[in-house]
């Protein structure tokens, strides 16, 4: 669902439509707390996790890899909310219900054989929540107040 656009789409324009209503459905207050709430089981079994409480996890920090992996409409297309806008109000939920907790937490516990696997993952996660699309597609840092993202200088 949350999969990257094929480059050799014949309706390219249409998935990232699609995508992008996907993260603005995500932006939504019970959605992310739902999906979190998937996380308490395994994490609460850990250090004595099964296979099916990490592959759990993992698809959780997938799926949230993935959704701050997807661009917000460029500026002029049909879109709502302008500009940028889109991934500061997603990256301010994903704090606000603990997700990036959760990313930090795994991160921790990254050199243990059960996460070993998905350090690349938290990793480009961390990378793709720091970082916002600048001038001409370039990547700017991102600077975190308490309830505020402001692009850096």
């Amino acid at each position: 669902m949350t999969m990257p656009v094929d480059p050799n789409t014949a309706d390219m324009a249409r998935q990232y439509a699609i995508l992008a209503s996907i993260k603005a459905v995500c932006c939504g207050r019970d959605l992310l707390a739902s999906l979190m709430s998937l996380a308490a089981g395994p994490l609460s079994r850990h250090p004595h996790m099964t296979d099916k409480d990490h592959q759990a996890l993992q698809l959780l920090l997938t799926f949230f890899r993935n959704l701050v992996s997807i661009p917000d409409p460029a500026v002029g297309a049909s879109s709502s909310a302008p500009h940028s806008t889109l991934q500061v109000e997603l990256l301010l939920r994903l704090f606000d219900e603990s997700v990036m907790e959760l990313v930090l937490l795994v991160s921790s516990h990254a050199n243990e054989r059960a996460f070993k696997a998905d350090a690349p993952l938290l990793l480009d996660t961390l990378a793709e929540v720091y970082s916002v699309s600048g001038v001409n597609g370039r990547k700017r840092p991102i600077c975190y107040t308490q309830h505020a993202c402001v692009l850096a200088q």
